[in-house]
């Protein structure tokens, strides 16, 4: 099945769909205050080595929700996860370049298994939930019963980590199997993605791109679900509109087979997000 995942990033590509984003960016704050690093360190290359979990928890904003009470949010939230044993590896946020009543915002945990997660979440009312609940209620509150949790695989890592302003840009597409295909179709093509992806970073190494698979933990194709109906996501995050609109053009100039191949066997739906980096793995 993760050779599935491996694919489904690229679908969009030809379609240019980072262009005009930066209008949207622009309107669209929940600020942070950026990690200023200019390599990936050895511990965050085993980050993207490894499979792990995300869960990706909705969001509403509260009465009391400003950029200043967003800020604080976080500060006392990374105090808390970092006296935690068993904590989250990193974590974003996220707001939607589109409109909907489903959530204002989306808060992303990444862990590094399952066992640590729920050992997390058991601690957590008590590690400074309660605490933060009761002083940030009417900023923002995230009901974890609305959360979706994936098993994420590294397709390509960011080759430093990303020091430019957020919000940055990420592209998730809910994706299914055209009918008569499956995983093991994709596997030439993705073969050729990988070689693809390997000679545009001879001449653009620092091109600002991250790419993951997420596999569903749950049933994505549940009727009663707002979701519609999928067998996969792929994540698709650049340090900027500018990344990905170069990466999308230069795709399109030289990879049409690829993407001819792709379209063949997947279908996808797209939703673009503004993301805000939180926390990053520890070094």
């Amino acid at each position: 099945m993760k050779h599935y995942y491996s694919v489904i990033f690229f679908l969009a590509l030809v379609s240019g769909c980072a262009q005009e984003q930066e209008e949207v960016i622009e309107t669209n704050e929940m600020p942070t205050k950026p990690e200023q690093i200019e390599i990936i360190s050895d511990s965050a290359t085993d980050f993207y080595d490894n499979e792990r979990i995300i869960e990706f928890i909705l969001c509403d904003e509260g009465s009391e929700y400003t950029d200043e009470s967003m800020r604080a949010l976080i500060s006392e939230w990374n105090t808390a996860v970092g006296a935690m044993e068993n904590k989250v590896m990193a974590s974003y946020g996220l707001r939607p370049q589109y409109e909907t009543e489903m959530f204002d915002g989306i808060w992303a945990l990444v862990w590094p298994d399952m066992q640590t997660r729920n050992a997390g979440w058991e601690a957590w009312p008590e590690g400074g939930g309660k605490a933060l609940r009761e002083q940030y209620d009417s900023v923002l509150t995230c009901n974890s019963e609305t959360s979706y949790m994936y098993s994420g695989q590294t397709i390509a890592a960011p080759t430093s980590v990303w020091e430019s302003e957020p919000p940055h840009f990420v592209s998730y597409h809910f994706c299914s199997y055209n009918d008569g295909f499956m995983g093991t179709d994709l596997q030439p093509t993705e073969t050729k993605i990988a070689q693809w992806i390997a000679q545009y970073r001879q001449t653009n190494a620092d091109d600002g791109m991250a790419l993951n698979g997420l596999t569903p933990l749950f049933d994505s194709r549940n009727p009663d679900d707002e979701i519609d109906d999928f067998d996969g996501v792929g994540m698709w995050a650049y340090r900027s509109v500018e990344d990905a609109n170069k990466f999308a053009e230069s795709w399109a100039e030289s990879a049409k087979d690829i993407q001819a191949e792709v379209d063949k066997f997947v279908s996808c739906e797209e939703y673009n997000f503004d993301m805000y980096i939180f926390r990053l793995p520890e070094a």
